[in-house]
């Protein structure tokens, strides 16, 4: 039985599976604490280059692979820097997240309507800088 703030409870089979991600256990009454599972990851331990790597991985093809991790070697560290130095955003963003909102778009762009088998690299990063425009800018205050 899972009993909510305002005391409403809702029954629970046993197959069923509840998974919480919080940024704190303030409000988390000892109970609560007690009968989950808690795992907390540290957000400075998880790199956004882990998520990348897995990412390119993914992708078919071999050239668009070796583009790809130029073109995040050369644009997503310099974005983060400057979103970390110059930038405010409306709602608290993580730089995995804007990773995460990079590929993405990369995934809707990237496709072999878009993007034939022989596209030079040229091509690539065009689609590349408009997709990182948005996932890095896209929060930011309306006058940045």
């Amino acid at each position: 039985v899972l009993t909510l703030a305002n005391n409403e409870r809702i029954p629970l089979t046993s197959s069923m599976r509840l998974l919480f991600e919080i940024s704190h256990l303030k409000h988390a009454t000892p109970a609560t604490v007690s009968r989950a599972g808690i795992l907390h990851i540290n957000p400075q331990e998880l790199s956004w280059n882990l998520y990348v790597t897995s990412w390119i991985d993914r992708r078919e093809r071999q050239t668009e692979r070796a583009h790809l991790t130029i073109l995040f070697d050369k644009y997503v560290p310099r974005c983060i820097e400057k979103m970390r130095s110059s930038f405010k955003t409306i709602i608290p963003i993580t730089e995995n997240s804007m990773v995460q909102t990079l590929c993405s778009l990369l995934d809707c762009l990237l496709t072999p309507e878009n993007i034939p088998a022989d596209a030079p690299r040229e091509i690539y990063e065009m689609y590349f800088v408009f997709a990182c425009v948005w996932a890095f800018g896209g929060a930011t205050f309306q006058d940045q």
